[in-house]
């Protein structure tokens, strides 16, 4: 049971301008606690962090729509695979939770949030205010899975579809994506904690609400605003290099894609979200008829939801660039969202529009290793067939370069930073790296 101790405090200060008041400033700075009735209690219930449930696959090699294994053994058998999860059926806890998220002083998930604005009269019962709020949330939480470290997992790299709904039409490289050993696979052993604990974790509201008020003759009321606001969330200090922590615990949108049992790509465009500012207007109006009756009604228009995308992956389409079968199985697939970035000139409703062929900088990844104006390194295919990966590096601007991903197409935003070994022999055991920016579709610059 937690065992909780908080001080939230509310402070709120206004201030009458000019004297007549007509004009006031008001600001705010308040603390607020999560909700919480049972869900903790039931999330440390020993039912509940018992393994419960676990998959694996299976070939029909005989075509009889028979599992022919025999299915108490968790391991490899027969034509069944190995089980995902050793745990199950076992009556051993799997999932513990640190001591500190259950009980002390500030141990509550909350957020502070503070505002500061002005309202003033406009006319005999007629108000305008404009206010700015900030909210900033605390307590985060992290799952690890404490059975494996970072160096029990293999990295490799897809290729988006192509597809005129994705930015650029698709075809992109989709890193990030991992998949744990063999020798590793089914072992689990969860260790809820404070995301702090291991890495930056932040999730911040910005916005401005403006509204209007007014109460008119004969009962008439209208209230309206307008709210231009964001939510940004980062935890690229979580979950970057590290694929033994849960990827699944991210505010909107990656809770979202997450809930679709989409794989979270462990990049900055997915873990560092910055969402444009979007519009929200609501209107509504009141007016009192005869005999007591009174009508209303509202209108409001709030930006629609995301359009998510996500795209299943086979083992034989991962086997090229991984070097050898998903853990799970031959017959093994995952869903991973395609999309290359969650910033807002990158979603998945974005129109195309062709890059431009310009190179603006080029420095090395690490300070002491000095490029020359024009550096090229080529790793073609070896016998696994593994990404080919063909990088130009350009110090001089006007410079045009390209990246031919897996021979299918050529884009001309380099990727120079692979983390899979180049698989040639004249190149094994090296890494193509380097830090390229780039001027995107747009004309922004980013690295």
């Amino acid at each position: 049971m937690p065992n909780w101790h908080d001080i939230s405090p509310r402070f709120g200060v206004s201030y009458d301008l000019f004297g007549d008041g007509k004009t006031a400033i008001k600001a705010t700075l308040n603390r607020y606690v999560a909700a919480e009735t049972m869900a903790f209690a039931q999330a440390n219930n020993p039912v509940l962090t018992s393994v419960n449930s676990a998959t694996r696959t299976w070939t029909d090699t005989n075509a009889d729509y028979v599992p022919d294994c025999d299915l108490r053994n968790p391991l490899q058998n027969g034509e069944c695979a190995q089980l995902n999860n050793l745990n199950f059926g076992k009556t051993n806890i799997t999932t513990s939770y640190d001591p500190e998220l259950r009980s002390g002083w500030n141990a509550r998930g909350h957020n502070w949030e503070t505002s500061g604005g002005v309202q003033h009269e406009i006319a005999r019962g007629m108000s305008a205010t404009v206010t700015y709020f900030r909210r900033w949330y605390g307590n985060f939480q992290a799952t690890q899975n404490v059975a494996t470290a970072a160096s029990d997992y293999d990295q490799f790299c897809i290729t988006a579809p192509i597809d005129s709904r994705l930015p650029g039409g698709g075809g992109y490289p989709i890193c990030g994506l991992y998949d744990v050993k063999p020798e590793k696979f089914g072992q689990n052993r969860s260790l809820v904690t404070f995301a702090d604990n291991i890495g930056s974790y932040w999730e911040h509201y910005n916005g401005v609400d403006m509204t209007v008020n007014a109460r008119l003759p004969r009962g008439l009321l209208l209230q309206g605003g307008i709210n231009f606001g964001r939510s940004e969330v980062n935890a690229c200090g979580v979950v970057l290099g590290r694929p033994d922590l849960l990827f699944t615990q991210l505010d909107i949108p990656v809770q979202q894609a997450a809930n679709t049992g989409a794989v979270q790509p462990r990049t900055e465009d997915y873990c560092d979200i910055k969402p444009p500012f979007q519009p929200s207007f609501k209107l509504l109006g009141s007016h009192n008829l005869p005999w007591g009756f009174q009508a209303s009604a509202s209108f409001q228009n709030v930006p629609g939801p995301l359009i998510l995308a996500s795209q299943s992956i086979t083992n034989a389409q991962i086997l090229p660039a991984l070097g050898r079968n998903l853990s799970a199985g031959a017959n093994s697939t995952i869903t991973v969202d395609p999309r290359a970035s969650w910033h807002p000139l990158r979603r998945a409703d974005q129109p195309t529009r062709p890059p431009l062929h310009k190179v603006v900088q080029v420095r090395p990844k690490t300070p002491e290793r000095q490029l020359r104006p024009v550096q090229r390194s080529e790793c073609e295919p070896g016998p696994t067939g593994r990404q080919h990966l063909r990088t130009e590096l350009a110090a001089a601007v006007g410079d045009s370069a390209g990246t031919s991903v897996q021979g299918q197409r050529s884009v001309h935003v380099l990727i120079v930073d692979a983390t899979d070994p180049c698989p040639s022999p004249k190149c094994a055991r090296s890494r193509c790296r380097g830090l390229v920016t780039v001027s995107d579709w747009y004309g922004r610059s980013q690295s």
